[in-house]
């Protein structure tokens, strides 16, 4: 599950690996501390977040909300799943047989301030280049894949990513 999280004036983004709901919950309250020291009281009631799944993963996707919704007071939290373009998981057993192979997404601002634009590719085809983006550390937040040697990045210029779109994802907003 990724999270992006949009305020007036900056993008915010966690991947949320399926685990036990005790270590989720920490995550949520992690990932909302860093939210809230990152901006202003303010810039908190101006949120906007979006969920992105592969297909039918995590069938009770508002409990896994609950938590963002509840702690940033947000109304309306949009879910996106991609269905199209992405392989179906390698796993026979049952419990599996809807998930996808991972996908890398990515999430900008739009032409306006309440427009963005995700895209996404199947995990096996991006190609991933050393170090973070324009040079030096990463900041604090910054995700990393645990079997990198060290920061990589995802080649935005490389032309297969796919605009999630209605042909090939379903979108649904969830009301808290």
């Amino acid at each position: 599950m990724g999270i992006f999280v949009a305020s007036p004036r900056m993008l915010y983004a966690i991947h949320v690996p399926h685990g036990e709901s005790h270590i989720q919950l920490l995550g949520a309250a992690k990932f909302i501390d860093f939210l809230r020291n990152m901006e202003d009281p303010g810039g908190l009631k101006n949120l906007k977040m979006y969920c992105v799944l592969n297909g039918g993963n995590r069938s009770d996707i508002r409990k896994d909300l609950e938590p963002y919704a509840a702690k940033l007071g947000l109304k309306q939290i949009t879910v996106v799943r991609f269905y199209k373009n992405i392989e179906a998981g390698s796993s026979n057993s049952d419990k599996f047989a809807q998930s996808m192979k991972a996908v890398v997404a990515t999430f900008q601002r739009g032409g306006t301030a309440n427009d963005f634009i995700i895209k996404y590719m199947q995990e096996s085809k991006v190609v991933w280049k050393e170090g973070k983006e324009g040079g030096g550390r990463p900041r604090f937040g910054w995700y990393q894949k645990s079997f990198f040697d060290g920061v990589k990045n995802a080649d935005l210029n490389q032309g297969d990513w796919i605009l999630a779109t209605n042909d090939n994802s379903y979108f649904s907003r969830l009301n808290y």
